[in-house]
């Protein structure tokens, strides 16, 4: 059964998406919003129904899904895939964010299995990989710096430029004092 473009008019379909795709969190939901056309399978509908209702029941019990921003990682997916391309350190952080929100979800859904059966079999379909967090994590810090102990050689380069540093404050410091005891910065004291 097809819908008519004049009927999808009339039932104000596209404000339906636009208020729905208001509580999207990302741009990518709110395009994933503004493609969804009505549906005449009824199997399909009744398990999309069941995803709704179980969601929507975890609003009205103890068990509510653990709420989590989400960020798009589109670009990040996109710069995986080009050779020599590289990614900075936001991007790796947003990649942790998302795969510990993943990981808090998946245990949800796995802890309370009875409650959303639809929605727990849907998410066995995902895999979790601890080591993407765990090596991100390894060479980051949580505040986007990187680990002094993430390489030998990052470990020689900055003590390297540590011990420069010192040496550039000490000459700089030798010589204004020269020029003070000179007389020649009488104007900036």
């Amino acid at each position: 059964m097809n819908i008519s473009e004049k009927t999808l008019q009339d039932l104000e379909f596209d404000l339906v998406l636009n208020k729905v795709s208001d509580f999207c969190q990302t741009s990518l939901g709110k395009n994933l919003v503004s493609e969804i056309v009505p549906d005449s399978d009824k199997d399909n509908l009744l398990i999309k129904l069941k995803y709704t209702n179980e969601y929507l029941a975890s609003f009205e019990n103890e068990n509510k899904f653990p709420l989590h921003y989400f960020e798009t990682i589109t670009k990040e997916i996109h710069l995986l895939e080009i050779e020599d391309s590289y990614l900075d350190i936001a991007s790796f952080l947003k990649l942790v964010q998302l795969s510990d929100t993943t990981k808090i979800h998946l245990q949800f859904l796995k802890k309370y299995k009875d409650y959303y059966p639809t929605l727990f079999k849907l998410s066995k379909s995902l895999i979790y990989n601890s080591t993407i967090s765990k090596s991100i994590l390894e060479k980051l810090t949580t505040y986007g710096e990187v680990h002094q102990k993430a390489s030998p050689l990052l470990k020689a380069i900055r003590k390297e430029m540590l011990e420069l540093k010192a040496k550039i404050s000490s000459s700089f410091n030798t010589v204004l004092a020269k020029a003070l005891s000179a007389g020649h910065l009488d104007d900036i004291k």
